[in-house]
């Protein structure tokens, strides 16, 4: 418009104030980011950043910054027509000079006249471009975009079709003699002002349609991301509950064929079954324990407290392998190299044996409650030559005979004793 237009006041004072206002609310949006690059900011300047954050973070100020933002622009396309009134009144006195020079003033007003309104498609350009404005704000509501085009469009047509009409009669006049319907400025302007408006509808509604199917999607594809990282760290502990940490590792780190199998080979491994007695006389499905759902409980709540000695540093080698009915079935000294008890010293090379023992005591005693109401007596079985490793970490063993083991055979076996003497052991620990 600027260089369709013939430079007035009006023209440069309006659109100087437009300039300015939209450089404001330019300059207070992005007033956050701009003094964030700059390291000294004058106190002075924290209202911009504040306006800044409440912009970012509020939408109903995003909003009416945007409905001012396309209001002036809208208003800018049209508002000089309201002024082009005073350039007829002193264009057409100059028509009628004198009576004696009539055809030549008559031409004359005419040139006249065509180069005072041969700006006026501009205003119609200008109308179009008002209109794609709306569409700048790509995340502005669909809504919204309709009632701003549609009051726009009623405004623009109004002012094209009544207001100033026979300014764009005198325009198509002096241009051609019939202008014709499809010469016409006024109406041609009005068709393409709805054709501009129904496009930008549709291309709104699309876009606000990818949009939000974007978003849903982003939204879908978040929580499938976390289903999928809930899945795999539940799968970890469901693996390291049935294999050490480093075996899990081994199978979550690569991607192995279904046939690869992982083994190691241990020279000293301590292997622990904890055992509830006539666990299946206990067990009865009746109306009294819930068809067998207390039974169950009291097992599971057995399991879960024998799980949470696990978890406390002193019992961080020992490895749940897997509960087998109401037997736990535990291990110590599958350390993620088997080579290294080799490198230590003879008298430090059992103590994970010892851990074994301290963890099963802690086993008796989370199971005091239930011994003291059923009479059980709990007791540490080994065999003969775990015996002896414990007696030199100071322990106490009272043999018990030679019993039938399952897969073994006739076993000559010893209990530990409860009481013993640990000054060796914890020597060797201090050592």
């Amino acid at each position: 418009m600027l260089l369709g237009q013939f430079w007035t006041t009006v023209l440069g004072v309006s659109f100087g104030v437009a300039f300015l206002s939209l450089a404001f609310i330019l300059l207070v949006c992005f007033a956050g980011q701009i003094l964030q690059c700059s390291k000294k900011a004058s106190a002075s300047l924290l209202w911009l950043w504040k306006s800044s954050g409440i912009i970012a973070n509020r939408p109903w100020p995003r909003i009416s910054l945007t409905v001012i933002t396309t209001a002036i622009i809208l208003t800018m396309a049209v508002f000089n027509m309201f002024f082009l009134s005073n350039s007829e009144e002193t264009i057409l006195p100059t028509a009628n000079v004198s009576n004696s020079s009539f055809p030549a003033s008559n031409n004359q007003a005419a040139i006249l006249r065509a180069q005072s309104l041969f700006f006026l498609p501009y205003f119609i350009y200008s109308c179009i471009l008002g209109l794609i404005s709306c569409s700048v704000f790509l995340r502005v509501n669909y809504e919204l975009k309709m009632l701003l085009m549609t009051v726009a469009l009623v405004g623009y047509n109004t002012i094209l079709l009544h207001t100033h009409a026979h300014v764009l009669d005198d325009y198509s006049q002096v241009l051609f003699e019939r202008p014709g319907i499809w010469k016409d400025l006024k109406t041609m302007g009005s068709v393409s002002l709805s054709i501009f408006f129904i496009t930008l509808l549709v291309l709104g509604r699309q876009n606000e349609y990818y949009c939000r199917l974007d978003f849903l999607w982003k939204n879908k594809f978040k929580k499938e991301r976390e289903e999928i990282e809930t899945m795999e760290n539940l799968n970890r502990v469901l693996l390291e509950n049935v294999l050490p940490a480093h075996v899990a590792e081994h199978f979550l780190a690569r991607s192995l064929k279904n046939e690869d199998l992982y083994h190691q080979s241990y020279d000293c491994v301590c292997v622990m079954f904890a055992s509830i007695p006539d666990f299946k006389e206990f067990y009865t499905e009746s109306d009294v324990n819930k068809e067998g759902l207390e039974c169950l409980r009291l097992l599971n709540e057995i399991i879960a407290d024998f799980d949470d000695l696990l978890s406390k540093p002193k019992f961080s080698g020992v490895e749940k392998i897997k509960t087998i009915g109401s037997t736990y079935m535990a291990a110590t000294g599958l350390s993620a190299v088997p080579s290294q008890e080799h490198a230590q010293e003879p008298e430090r090379q059992y103590l994970h044996i010892g851990t074994m023992v301290e963890f099963a005591f802690a086993l008796v005693a989370k199971l005091d409650a239930i011994n003291k109401h059923s009479f059980n007596d709990f007791k540490l079985r080994v065999t003969e030559e775990t015996s002896l490793v414990l007696q030199t970490l100071g322990y106490t063993c009272t043999c018990r005979g030679i019993i039938n083991v399952k897969g073994k055979g006739d076993l000559k076996t010893y209990f530990v004793n409860t009481e013993m003497s640990r000054s060796l052991s914890q020597s060797n620990v201090a050592s």
